[in-house]
């Protein structure tokens, strides 16, 4: 996981030529064991940025129906330089 919204938001951020079907699974697999609902693949490593919309259909909606605390966490943050960039 890379970034939890508000406690309601998982949001995997990707840096590959395309998505495949293991970050698709990945990031299902975490709203699974997290008990969320809602998630984002945001992938910026394809030439034309890729953003997913998931929502986890086997949780009911009531179960999330309570205001959770505003919390955000920061698990990994890749930043990658150009060859340009880099000499500069």
């Amino acid at each position: 996981m890379d970034v939890l919204v508000e406690g309601v938001l998982l949001v995997e951020i990707k840096v590959a030529k395309a998505l495949a079907a293991e970050h698709v699974a990945q990031l299902l697999g975490y709203l699974k064991s997290s008990r969320l609902r809602h998630g984002l693949l945001i992938n910026f490593g394809a030439r034309q940025f890729d953003i997913r919309k998931f929502a986890s259909p086997s949780l009911d909606s009531r179960e999330h129906s309570s205001p959770k605390p505003t919390c955000l966490f920061f698990v990994s943050f890749v930043v990658l330089f150009s060859d340009n960039a880099a000499a500069s």
